[in-house]
C-alpha cells in the first residue's frame, strides 16, 4: 500500500486547499477557514494512514478511496467551473468595452489621437 501513502502525501494538501476554497465560496471566513483546514488535515492524514496500515478492513478500502476520489473530482469540477466563469466574464467585459469605445469614436472622431497623447 505504498502507493496509497504517496497519494496521501500528495493528495491530502490538494484536497484541503480545494475544500477550504469551496468553503470560502459558501461564506466561511477568517479563523474558521484555519480551523477547517486543521480538522481536514487531521482527518485526511488519519484516513490515509488508516488505509495504508490496513486499519480499515480491506473490504471497505475501495469505498473509502472511491469517496475521496469522488470528492476530489467534485472539487476539480468546481475549480474548472470557476475558471471558465472568470474567462467568459472577462470576454464579456472586453466586448462591452469595445462596444463602448466604438460608440465613443462615433461621437468623438479624434478620440484615438487624444488617447495616444494621454498615454
Amino acid at each position: 500500500m505504498e502507493i496509497v501513502s504517496t497519494i496521501g502525501v500528495i493528495g491530502v494538501p490538494l484536497l484541503i486547499i480545494g475544500i477550504v476554497e469551496a468553503l470560502k465560496e459558501f461564506g466561511v471566513a477568517g479563523k474558521w477557514l484555519r480551523v477547517a483546514a486543521l480538522a481536514l488535515g487531521v482527518f485526511f492524514t488519519g484516513l490515509a494512514i488508516a488505509v495504508s496500515e490496513s486499519f480499515i478492513p480491506v473490504d471497505i478500502q475501495p469505498y473509502v478511496l472511491g469517496a475521496v476520489s469522488s470528492l476530489a473530482g467534485g472539487l476539480d469540477a468546481m475549480g474548472y467551473y470557476s475558471l471558465f466563469k472568470r474567462v467568459t466574464m472577462k470576454d464579456r467585459i472586453l466586448e462591452s468595452l469595445d462596444d463602448k469605445l466604438d460608440k465613443a469614436e462615433e461621437l468623438y472622431p479624434d478620440l484615438k489621437a487624444i488617447l495616444r497623447n494621454v498615454g
